[in-house]
């Protein structure tokens, strides 16, 4: 069965959110959430030097 994925629209202005890793992958998924205001927390042993 393939699975069915909704959409979902959030306000994260001033939320605390998490990333694990530190890689490219984290990388593309913390500047959108920076950008939205969220406060976001890297959780990796290293990390690219964007994500610094």
């Amino acid at each position: 069965m393939t699975p069915v994925y909704y959409p979902v629209l959030l306000n994260l202005k001033g939320k605390k959110v998490i990333v694990a890793g530190g890689g490219k992958v984290a990388e593309r998924k913390a500047l959108p959430l920076l950008r939205s205001g969220a406060e976001v927390t890297v959780i990796s042993p290293e990390c690219t030097v964007r994500l610094k």
